[in-house]
């Protein structure tokens, strides 16, 4: 699928993983990873992507966009802007509402204790979103939402990889 990529866009805070793949194939990478400089440099940038890729980031937008009130919004919406008209977006966040944080486990992104559980006392500055929550902010962002996939117990560390078909065809989707 990426061989076909002639130009990539990653936000991450570690896009050296993905920087050597897409480089290797032949592609345009362009990466960033800092917060602060994410927001002004994309503004400069005047050229569309086949791909994109946000991994752990979505998380941060409202320390890219301080000023808004809908921080996440703006951040999709911008890079919609941004990708080819036949182009894919993939994104990799928390889930909020995960199993690990119900069992007890820090919040990923602050290290405090049921914070997503608590929808983060409405603290725009880093947030994770539940299922639902994240494909409304995709679709108001104007992308179409192809597939979803979730990875156990979480995209840092996966064991396993479900997607809508396999948990339901196990049973699991009720």
């Amino acid at each position: 699928m990426f061989e076909k990529a002639s130009s990539v866009l990653i936000i991450s805070q570690e896009p050296e993983q993905f920087i050597d793949f897409f480089s290797a194939n032949k592609c345009d990478v362009v990466a960033f990873s800092c917060c602060d400089l994410i927001r002004e440099e994309l503004g400069k940038i005047n050229k569309k992507f086949h791909y994109i890729i946000v991994e752990g980031m979505l998380e941060y937008a409202g320390q890219i966009w301080r000023d808004s009130q809908q921080p996440s919004y703006l951040f999709l919406a911008h890079l919609r802007n941004m990708l080819e008209p036949r182009g894919h977006l993939f994104i990799a966040t928390d889930n909020r509402i995960g199993l690990k944080y119900f069992a007890g486990a820090p919040e990923f992104n602050t290290d405090n204790y049921f914070l997503g559980l608590r929808n983060f006392d409405d603290d725009n500055s880093i947030r994770s979103f539940a299922k639902q929550e994240l494909e409304d902010l995709i679709h108001e962002a104007g992308f179409y939402l192809n597939s979803m996939y979730y990875p156990y117990p979480d995209y840092h560390y996966p064991t396993e990889l479900f997607t809508d078909s396999t948990i339901n065809a196990m049973g699991n989707g009720r």
